[in-house]
């Protein structure tokens, strides 16, 4: 055996059993309902590399494996099992073969063997699409061009950790190596796109009837360098604003309970978004936004990356007046009027491409479900602003931009966390301001007719950037730069007797809910709204506001709307409107706050 193989070995073991363990019997009798199935695939596996013993080796653990977890046997197994059978060469008895594999799959591969018919495979592949659009979109676009999908190339990568096409151990080993280090399951998304990346020419070269086939041959290469495609990967995701790795985990690819749900929103999703928390730290980068004492935490190192983030302020002219966060690029107020400027953004921003994280920001948030990257369209939507983005999308990737996202939620999201944290917004007006007050009485009926024009108009789509990209710094500041607050921000603080509700946010005027999902949080004395991208209300991914239960007013639920609750705090302009997921849910809502309130009234009339 190759020096260079048996370091890999011995440090994956020290990886995957950090600790000496105790001889265990891995013997089973050979009767598990798919046995002919494991038989058949153990004797066909790496069979130019391992004996017939070793195959009967596979077959065994196999079978243990299978009657121990309970499960099906899928195809694919014996691909991850016998790199580590071939291990037992090196010294290593069968029983740390026998748990290598098994820690193995439950870092690198814990969506593998769950569901026979292979879901959370193909929610990896949407994930993998989206990863591939947003850091190398002119292989995506190629691929898309050819109707080649993730399907018909990488199902093989993901399902054996790319032991069913890397036949080189050395390779395979150190792949292994890194990504039990990484102990990231998304991270093979990653080495799947360095690989794509790799070897782009010889892929877009490759004649359409042969093209699936030639994307499995790249793996025939004898010039692969492991180092040089881990190194790939990791700058890959590495440069990523921080919050697309929270948003991304936030899909339960594991929960077969969610996983329909979770695959039919990914579908929805037509590229990468970032958290509106992180899109409020670029834009006011000496706000300490979670309150650690030395801006130390994981949160805060992670956003204070190098990655350069410029956001683009996509909203309407009379939006725009009504109040900008800095450290933002602005659309020309002839934005909405003119095809033609809208055919020249890529030549504008042609010097900060594959530079600067393009990130898009709208009214409210962007709702993936209207548009495709196809070229289709919702013709009902009148809203001019979503229609913007989705001309800005369809341009900056048909230009092959890479970096290309939205921020989550939009102005309307960001603008709740600027007012929870006291934060000065640019020529800020309230009477103006369309989220303050959406139907505010400053507003003169001609622009209203102005807005209503162009919410109507098929003109209302991105036509122009008021932008000087000459000599762009790390940091675009158009706007004044924003004052630091002495704010002390306020953790979420619960207890064994708080409850959590799924809801969504609803805005009374239009009679529109959001998109996402939100949780209300009710602990003794305050109430939270988080951002809860899952159907389970206790993960949070993001904490939106906090108001005191003292500060409540009072609660309201029209008849009309069976599951709407509306909260009415002395210390805020708006109230805060919800749909709960069932009118029932609403009423246990409605009396544990009311519970709450009147277990504080006693403390208050002290």
């Amino acid at each position: 055996m190759e020096p260079a193989i048996q370091s890999c070995i011995l440090r994956i073991n020290q990886l995957l059993i950090p600790d000496e363990i105790l001889p265990y019997n891995v013997e089973t009798k050979l009767d598990h309902f798919s046995q002919a199935i494991i038989k058949s695939d153990s004797e066909r596996t790496r069979a130019d590399q391992l004996t017939a013993e070793e195959r009967k080796f596979i077959e065994r653990l196999l079978t243990r494996y299978c009657k121990e977890h309970e499960l099906g046997y899928i195809q694919g197994m014996n691909e991850v099992i016998g790199p580590f059978v071939y291990m037992m060469r090196d010294g290593i008895p069968i029983h740390k073969v026998y748990s290598c594999f098994e820690n193995f799959v439950g870092v690198c591969l814990p969506y593998l063997f769950i569901d026979k018919s292979l879901r959370p495979v193909q929610g990896l592949f949407l994930i993998f699409k989206l990863l591939l659009r947003y850091h190398e979109p002119v292989i995506c676009n190629f691929l898309q061009s050819k109707c080649i999908t993730p399907e018909l190339f990488a199902t093989s990568w993901f399902l054996t950790g790319f032991a069913g096409k890397i036949k080189n151990l050395e390779v395979l080993y150190k792949i292994w190596e890194e990504s039990i280090i990484e102990a990231d399951p998304l991270f093979f998304c990653f080495i799947g796109i360095a690989f794509l990346k790799k070897f782009k020419n010889f892929i877009m070269s490759a004649e359409d009837e042969r093209l699936a086939s030639s994307i499995s041959r790249m793996f025939d290469s004898e010039i692969i360098d492991p180092g040089e495609i881990i190194d790939s990967a990791r700058k890959m995701k590495k440069n990523m604003p921080n919050s697309m790795h929270s948003k991304l985990a936030s899909y339960e690819l594991y929960d077969l309970e969610t996983i329909n749900s979770t695959i039919q929103n990914l579908k929805k999703e037509c590229t990468l978004s970032i958290l509106s928390r992180e899109a409020m730290q670029r834009c006011y980068p000496d706000v300490n936004f979670c309150g650690c004492t030395h801006r130390a935490c994981s949160w805060c190192t992670a956003s204070e990356n190098d990655v350069l983030v410029m956001i683009l302020d996509c909203r309407t002219e009379y939006e725009q007046k009504a109040g900008v966060y800095p450290n933002t690029a602005l659309l020309d107020p002839n934005a909405y009027k003119d095809h033609n400027i809208l055919m020249q953004i890529p030549d504008m921003l042609e010097g900060i491409k594959g530079v600067y994280h393009i990130c898009l920001l709208g009214s409210k948030c962007f709702r993936t479900s209207n548009f495709d990257l196809s070229g289709s369209y919702d013709t009902n939507n009148q809203d001019a602003v979503q229609n913007m983005l989705e001309n800005l999308l369809q341009i900056l990737f048909a230009k092959d931009f890479p970096y290309v996202s939205v921020v989550e939620g939009g102005f309307e999201r960001c603008h709740e966390i600027a007012l929870y944290n006291d934060l000065l917004i640019t020529n800020h007006s309230h009477d103006y301001c369309l989220v303050c007050s959406p139907n505010g009485p400053k507003y003169t009926s001609i622009v209203k007719n102005k807005l209503s024009n162009l919410k109507r108009s098929m003109v209302g789509r991105v036509r122009a950037l008021s932008l000087n990209l000459k000599g762009i710094g790390k940091s675009i500041s158009l706007l004044e730069p924003s004052k630091k607050t002495e704010r002390e921000n306020i953790p979420l603080v619960v207890s064994a007797n708080t409850k959590y509700f799924l809801c969504k946010q609803y805005d009374k005027s239009t009679g529109e809910k959001s998109q996402d999902n939100f949780s209300l949080v009710v602990s003794d004395s305050d109430i939270y709204l988080g951002l809860a991208p899952s159907s389970d209300p206790k993960k949070i991914v993001e904490l939106i506001g906090c108001f005191k239960i003292e500060n409540l007013l009072k609660m309201s639920s029209p008849r009309n709307i069976e599951n709407n609750i509306t909260l009415h705090f002395s210390n805020l302009d708006k109230p805060l409107s919800l749909l709960m997921t069932s009118k029932s849910q609403m009423q246990s809502c409605v009396e544990f706050i009311s519970k709450k309130y009147h277990n504080l009234k006693p403390s208050l009339n002290n």
